[in-house]
């Protein structure tokens, strides 16, 4: 489990037609509830890195 306090940054693709961030993790963000990171953050959700370790794409 992670230390409380801290945000976990996600890999997610954002949908143009409605908006929802679906995540490789399975997460799904509606619109409006997500913050966007900048493009040099590191991934630190566990599940999207295996995921993304895998091959699994979105």
């Amino acid at each position: 489990m992670g230390r409380k306090g801290t945000d976990v940054v996600h890999i997610g693709r954002r949908s143009w037609w409605s908006g929802k961030v679906r995540t490789l993790c399975g997460l799904v963000y509606l619109p409006g509830n997500e913050q966007e990171q900048g493009w040099f953050t590191r991934i630190t959700c566990p599940a999207c890195k295996a995921a993304e370790k895998r091959g699994v794409r979105l």
